[in-house]
């Protein structure tokens, strides 16, 4: 009958490399937030009866579990949440985070979502609510699919850089969104080019640009800045 999780496993020492929570059963949890917040495993299992179908309060659930290298979200549930704000904050170690499939329809609050996390999320076939975006620090990479579900902000807010698209080991560059200059500025090609490829992924691209700094005096600028595909890939403007 317990229906909270909250802070059950937080600031869990690197001494315990793995939590398996496999034969826990999440029927009657409605709030598991910061269950995991500062946790030091490597490893967290969860099982088959660990749904948190019902849960909706996830805030900082897996928020700054930095030696977190193991997440298997297989039977992960959060269609019920209402609150996902920083819920892999800071899970830096974390390679790949997979979303697919996942619905987070319900939530209205989800700032943070995974600032400073993984370093690749997969949103193939996950829902957000409508107006979901993240502006702060994210990942390198965020691959898609035909049956993603973005909202026009979740394009017009990522992560500051240039972005891009890769399908078929080519890359492509629909104007780039650059949140160093005018971050509220839409980039319409970019959206128009995700919705039009069935399998893509979207890579974030540094470049350095010295001398150069925002201006907001309401008059068209232009940056230069220098890309290099990766090896095997073909730059296409």
């Amino acid at each position: 009958n317990v229906t909270t999780w909250s802070y059950a496993f937080s600031e869990t020492p690197a001494s315990l490399h793995t939590i398996d929570l496999s034969r826990l059963v999440s029927e009657n949890v409605t709030d598991t937030s910061d269950m995991f917040h500062g946790c030091l495993a490597e490893t967290i299992v969860l099982g088959p009866g660990f749904t948190c179908s019902n849960v909706t309060d996830m805030e900082y659930m897996f928020c700054s579990a930095t030696n977190l290298t193991s997440l298997d979200l297989q039977y992960f549930d959060p269609s019920s949440a209402k609150k996902i704000n920083t819920l892999f904050r800071d899970c830096s170690a974390l390679e790949c985070l997979d979303l697919s499939g996942k619905n987070f329809s319900s939530a209205t609050s989800w700032y943070s979502f995974y600032t400073n996390g993984p370093k690749t999320v997969n949103l193939t076939g996950t829902v957000f609510p409508e107006g979901f975006y993240q502006a702060d620090e994210g990942p390198e990479r965020i691959i898609t699919g035909q049956n993603t579900s973005f909202s026009r902000a979740f394009f017009e807010y990522l992560p500051g850089g240039t972005w891009m698209l890769m399908d078929n080991q080519t890359l492509y560059t629909p104007g780039g969104y650059n949140a160093v200059n005018y971050p509220d500025r839409y980039s319409s090609g970019l959206y128009e080019a995700v919705q039009d490829v069935e399998n893509g992924v979207l890579i974030r691209c540094s470049w350095n640009a010295e001398g150069t700094e925002s201006v907001f005096d309401g008059e068209e600028h232009s940056l230069s800045c220098s890309l290099t595909a990766p090896a095997g890939c073909e730059m296409q403007f």
